[in-house]
């Protein structure tokens, strides 16, 4: 996830029109990426928004990027319930508007341990979205939910296609999310499905 945070960043500084600002762990991101330095792991309760204004067409656009460790939605994926106490709930429940990004290996590896056995990602993910799914303070202001396939140069395949996913035990997410767009109306101008982002 921080190297993906770092390539947009990048792209984003390069952009003339762009600006940054929020956390000084931004830039930290950007030098390691101009150096070609890999992103340390993030700490266990990083929540870091960062803000980007961006003129597009004529106008001013202002946006925040949400630059979270993935140990908060393991806690939610493991109570079950999001506290709305706490930063990540905050964060989800405001007014704004809100695109959900996934980030999952397309390996879908044992890789976690979760109550003291080991899971992959994708019974995590199966459980995070039905705590959205329940939550209608949240989905109220999604307006996009997308999945961003890391690591596609691993697998000798196209990364942005369900079949890809479903190969490597994702069907049951695809399904779930499918369903949840629906459910709320997100997605429309891509007939209520997620787009498939591919990264490496």
């Amino acid at each position: 996830k921080s190297c993906l945070i770092s390539g947009v960043l990048n792209a984003a500084e390069s952009t003339p029109t762009a600006r940054i600002s929020g956390n000084p762990h931004i830039f930290t991101l950007l030098h390691e990426h101009k150096e070609g330095i890999a992103p340390l792991a993030t700490s266990n309760d990083t929540v870091i928004p960062i803000e980007i204004s961006l003129d597009y067409k004529g106008s001013k656009q202002l946006f925040n990027i949400i630059h979270m460790s993935g140990e908060p939605v393991l806690e939610i994926a493991s109570s079950m319930t999001l506290d709305m106490n706490t930063k990540v709930g905050s964060l989800l429940s405001n007014d704004n508007p809100k695109i959900l990004f996934f980030v999952i290996d397309p390996e879908n590896r044992l890789y976690q341990l979760w109550q003291k056995a080991p899971c992959r990602q994708k019974d995590i993910l199966e459980r995070l979205i039905d705590v959205l799914e329940n939550d209608e303070a949240i989905m109220k202001n999604i307006v996009g939910i997308h999945l961003i396939v890391t690591k596609c140069d691993m697998l000798k395949q196209d990364c942005t296609t369900n079949e890809m996913l479903e190969s490597q035990g994702y069907k049951s997410i695809i399904y779930q999310l499918n369903e949840l767009c629906k459910n709320h109306k997100i997605n429309r101008k891509h007939n209520y499905t997620p787009k498939i982002i591919p990264f490496s």
